[in-house]
């Protein structure tokens, strides 16, 4: 499951800023136990479970929550199993600029389609995420100056951007991890080549604004 939450970092763009959870609908609830939350023992800890024992029938749904004070909710579905190592991938929707991509070894996850940027971190969760769309909608007159600094933080950031191809490159390099149930400790396949979590974040986050919010203060000693 682990591995899941960093398809799901890579795939928005995101830095691992902040914690997450996943929970299903029965409340059971998946998290890596921090010093800064209440670690009481009710969550599992996903590091430790694989995610076929967690999407244990087709069309089930859990949900994945990212930064708990922005909010971010996804609905994360299982439609079915298949085989990766013999899976035909949909060309009609990759193209030929995905051939070198995802040929090779087998690879821990592929994003065949999606629309549209991810979210910055820490711009204030679904609303003020909406505010600052409409504000690159705006002539410069009617902006304040907040307004302007607000704009001026998101910077190139393009709300309507989504780059298939590189998406796929930097999950081609996630380390693909056998889990050992009950010990913490998921290690890489053997002879596999990938760069840390930490550095394919640093790649994903690439063109996306400081973290912090766009007036810069933030609690690095607590993340959300």
């Amino acid at each position: 499951m682990e591995q899941l939450h960093f398809v799901l970092q890579i795939s928005f763009g995101w830095q691992e800023s902040h914690l997450h959870q996943f929970e299903t609908q029965d409340g059971t609830r998946y998290a890596i136990p921090s010093e800064f939350d209440a670690w009481d023992g009710s969550a599992i800890d996903e590091r430790t479970i694989q995610v076929g024992k967690v999407f244990n029938r087709p069309k089930k749904k859990i949900v994945y929550e990212y930064d708990f004070g922005d909010s971010w909710m996804h609905a994360v579905v299982f439609e079915k199993k298949v085989d990766g190592e013999s899976i035909e991938l949909p060309g009609e929707k990759l193209g030929k600029a995905q051939e070198s991509v995802l040929s090779g070894n087998q690879r821990a996850a592929i994003c065949i389609a999606g629309a549209r940027n991810g979210p910055p971190e820490d711009c204030g969760g679904v609303w003020r995420y909406c505010e600052m769309l409409e504000l690159r909608s705006r002539t410069q007159a009617s902006l304040s100056e907040d307004d302007r600094e607000r704009l001026e933080w998101l910077g190139d950031w393009d709300p309507e951007e989504f780059k298939l191809a590189e998406i796929n490159k930097i999950l081609s390099r996630i380390v693909v991890k056998e889990t050992v149930e009950n010990s913490g400790s998921p290690r890489p396949k053997a002879g596999s080549k990938a760069l840390s979590n930490a550095r394919l974040l640093k790649l994903a986050a690439k063109k996306r604004p400081p973290q912090g919010g766009y007036d810069g203060k933030v609690d690095s000693t607590k993340p959300e």
